[in-house]
């Protein structure tokens, strides 16, 4: 056989395996590059990263007591003289309500002067609560999650107001619906009578001591219902300080075995101009009286750049991002664009009137997360559920949707009621009873090209065997064309 004749032989074999080698990518992998080759799209790394993002809440409660007010005799006493004289001057008529107003009006203008506890009656005790909420995100399997440390422990001193406000607030509707029940009251008395109050009760009240329950809420679907959300109770594992500090906490939530996570990133390989994607839940968008309740379980996402990496007064560094962050996005986690953490939203600066400075926000970098993981020997690890869970969204993004089905049941069965896998779950049925599943094995151009694959196969057989008859002839000459053939 001569050279020429040899090279094209070899051409046939290399070319006939070639063309079972695409074939097999095209009829395995229809679509692939969607999720395989191609980098993820920012859809699809919210589908990944939203089932180990959580809202946090911490309930702070305690009991306000303040006592009865009573009109101090003296002053009480002078109110009724100057009244009297108003009367008999003609400057106030002689009327039942104008006189009681005119009275409520004096004493609302310094209440203190005229009220006083009444030491004959028990005070007035108000229990009272509030909510702090906030984003974080799943690490571990068994339950550890991120979060900023504001979140868990804000300001002791607003959180300890925002808890008197709200007990005397109920206290207060109460003492002027009973005014009110006695005499009218105008818009503008209701006001000052209100702040009297504020004022008497502010003066005498005393506060119990404040306590403080952190919860993890996630989703959960039940069949036939509205989303409805899950309350699960966590503990405070290790917490940092706000900012200016090291705005970190962990918290761990109980009865966890395999919850989704998201993977920590290495926030040092970040350059200026990088995309970055905020997850979690702004209270604009998630406590919105406009929405309906289920989609309080919904986080958001928001995209932007790297802006600059900045230095806190403490000699440590965080991201500045253009990225949309506001209140309760706090503790979410930021990701890059390979669906890794990076950092987490914490903060962002305000005007001289307390006002939001939009595009100009600030992420805790994961290399501080990392800091506090390790003092309590936490190791971020990715769930059984995270791997099927990946493998259910790749088929389903590759159109492959026969396949995405039962290893969306097993994610579910992983973790139950996870509302993005019964969404997933549903679409793929939709799209399966819509004939446009493309799972390998469904295509109506298998046959021919099978037809085509065992015609150019066979061709490479035959050359193959023509090359191993004259190997003995040929030696080493031939044993590329062996190799190809094989490969």
């Amino acid at each position: 056989m001569n050279m020429p004749t040899l090279n094209r032989l070899r051409f046939l074999v290399v070319s006939g395996t070639a063309a079972f080698a695409l074939a097999v990518v095209l009829l395995a992998s229809p679509g692939a590059g969607r999720a395989g080759t191609q980098a993820a799209t920012p859809e699809q790394l919210f589908a990944l990263a939203k089932p180990a993002a959580v809202l946090v809440e911490t309930h702070f409660k305690t009991t306000v007591s303040v006592p009865v007010p009573t009109l101090e005799p003296n002053a009480f006493a002078q109110l009724k003289l100057q009244l009297a004289e108003q009367i008999a001057s003609g400057q106030l008529p002689r009327d039942e309500t104008t006189i009681a107003q005119a009275a409520l009006a004096a004493i609302a203008a310094d209440p203190l002067r005229y009220l006083v506890p009444d030491p004959n009656q028990a005070p007035r005790s108000k229990d009272t609560e509030i909510k702090a909420t906030g984003s974080g995100f799943v690490v571990t399997p068994d339950g550890y999650v991120v979060t900023n440390d504001h979140v868990v422990d804000p300001n002791q001193d607003e959180m300890r107001q925002a808890l008197i406000d709200n007990a005397l607030g109920d206290l207060i509707t109460e003492d002027l619906k009973a005014i009110s029940g006695q005499i009218p009251l105008t818009d503008d008395l209701k006001k000052k009578l209100a702040q009297a109050d504020a004022t008497f009760m502010q003066k005498y009240m005393q506060v119990g001591s404040v306590s403080r329950e952190a919860f993890v809420d996630t989703g959960v679907d039940i069949p036939g219902s509205q989303t409805q959300t899950k309350m699960a109770p966590a503990e405070v594992a290790i917490a940092g300080e706000p900012i200016p500090g090291k705005d970190v906490a962990v918290l761990k939530i109980e009865g966890s075995t395999d919850r989704p996570t998201v993977p920590l990133g290495d926030d040092s390989l970040l350059n200026t101009g990088d995309r970055l994607f905020a997850v979690g839940y702004p209270a604009p968008a998630t406590f919105n009286s406009a929405l309906s309740e289920d989609s309080v379980t919904e986080p958001t996402l928001t995209a932007g750049i790297v802006s600059a990496r900045k230095i806190m007064t403490g000699g440590w560094s965080v991201i500045q991002t253009d990225a949309a962050i506001t209140h309760g996005n706090s503790g979410g986690p930021v990701l890059d664009a390979d669906g890794r953490v990076i950092g987490i939203a914490t903060f962002g600066p305000v005007d001289d009137n307390g006002n939001e400075v939009a595009g100009f926000n600030f992420v805790v970098p994961t290399s501080v997360v990392r800091e506090f993981l390790g003092r309590i020997n936490v190791h971020p690890a990715s769930s059984s559920f995270n791997g099927v869970y990946r493998q259910a969204l790749e088929q389903f993004w590759s159109e492959h949707y026969k396949q995405a089905v039962p290893l969306l049941e097993q994610a579910n069965a992983l973790y139950p009621g996870n509302q993005d896998v019964a969404s997933y779950l549903s679409k793929a049925q939709t799209a399966i009873a819509a004939g446009k599943d493309r799972t390998p094995g469904g295509s109506s151009l298998l046959p021919l090209l099978a037809g085509v694959l065992g015609g150019l196969l066979g061709l490479g057989s035959a050359s193959a065997l023509v090359i191993r008859s004259r190997r003995r002839r040929v030696g080493a000459v031939g044993r590329p064309a062996v190799a190809a053939s094989g490969a």
